[in-house]
């Protein structure tokens, strides 16, 4: 499987339906459980011990998760008749490291975007916290979505420091899939060993299922680089002051 993943509002679902449109590759709606998945393999790994009285294995365990992750998928990938599974949850990106450890070979792909543009976004956004019916807290305030941001691209981000998985990884900007889509996507191709086909440029003629996804609307429409800077209307001076005082690090280390 490809892993795609990112902080919310950064670009992943663009990337999944290009992905989509190419002949080999099935990359569906958010399964969401993919880092679920992740952490509960790493969660069995310090039950180790107990579970060798019961005669399994660290490759046992292993191997449960991926047959468990293969099974949620197949039936997907069966029917889109393609070679291949990616999968997109913004959340993968958090969880890369496990991935890899399930997945050794499996390319993992993280779509990075401008934290102004991700703020802006987020603060559109009308998602609750399931456990108290409250908004998200990183779509309720500025600081709220700019600490986000730095936790969700920092965590992803680690695998960095561990060559083998390193790899595997490759970062991809929004702001070049939108302005530099062939580009972009035959370097997104290289990584995952698959070859260039223009129908990745065609994905919003391709009718599918977008599953509630936030970005549906935007995705079902051609490029535009338009959008690209509409955070500069979106946010004032304070509000932009308010993101770089607690992004300014991580933005000057990926050149934002």
């Amino acid at each position: 499987p490809i892993f795609i993943g990112g902080a919310g509002r950064s670009g992943t679902t663009l990337l999944r339906v290009m992905l989509d449109s190419h002949p080999n590759i099935c990359c569906g709606p958010e399964l969401k459980v993919t880092p679920l998945i992740a952490q509960m393999w790493h969660t069995f790994q310090s039950a180790q011990p107990a579970l060798q009285e019961y005669e399994i294995t660290t490759a046992d365990i292993t191997a449960i998760f991926q047959q468990l992750f293969q099974m949620l998928t197949s039936r997907l990938l069966k029917k889109s008749k393609k070679k291949r599974i990616a999968e997109k949850t913004p959340g993968n990106a958090r969880m890369f490291l496990y991935l890899f450890c399930l997945f050794p070979e499996s390319p993992l792909i993280h779509v990075l975007r401008d934290p102004r543009a991700v703020v802006a976004s987020l603060l559109k956004m009308d998602w609750i916290d399931a456990t108290t019916g409250k908004p998200l807290e990183y779509v309720s305030s500025v600081e709220g979505a700019a600490r986000y941001w730095v936790q969700e691209v920092q965590a992803g981000r680690q695998i960095l420091s561990h060559s083998e998985a390193a790899k595997n990884y490759l970062e991809v900007r929004y702001e070049d899939l939108v302005s530099k889509p062939e580009i972009t996507l035959r370097k997104i191709l290289d990584h995952i060993g698959d070859t260039w086909d223009p129908e990745m440029l065609e994905y919003h003629k391709i009718k599918r299922n977008l599953a509630g996804e936030s970005s549906a609307e935007q995705v079902g429409k051609p490029l535009d680089e338009a959008p690209l800077r509409r955070w500069e209307q979106e946010l004032n001076e304070k509000d932009i002051s308010r993101i770089e005082l607690i992004a300014a690090p991580l933005m000057k280390e990926l050149g934002y």
